[in-house]
């Protein structure tokens, strides 16, 4: 899972903070920055179902607002693969390990259609 911790695509707002106590002239605004993480389990396989209450930002030990959170998980593109394979007499005796590789490959990337 690739959950993305970030502002709405496009959104451009921006939060006033207080006046600087040293310069009351001066205002800080703080623009929300994007956050993208994937969570793995101990296997290395995606974490899938997290939300943002799974999360905590902190920012020099102070909690965030978590403004924005989307799952790219479910959200990626079509796209097609080809996995080209050696199959010279070169690797005769490692044929096998690549196929199991790609099938590794394949069943990690490829997710069944959702219709």
């Amino acid at each position: 899972m690739a959950p993305s911790l970030a502002p709405t695509e496009g959104k451009t707002n921006s939060t006033p903070k207080a006046p600087d106590s040293q310069d009351p002239g001066i205002v800080k605004v703080r623009q929300p920055r994007p956050l993208p993480i994937t969570v793995v389990d101990k296997k290395g396989l995606f974490c899938i179902g997290l939300d943002e209450r799974d999360f905590q930002v902190l920012e020099d030990k102070i909690p965030q607002q978590i403004e924005t959170f989307s799952d790219d998980v479910g959200q990626s593109l079509p796209s097609t693969v080809a996995v080209l394979m050696d199959t010279s007499s070169s690797t005769l005796g490692k044929l096998k390990f690549e196929q199991e590789s790609a099938m590794n490959f394949i069943q990690l990337v490829v997710r069944p259609r959702k219709e």
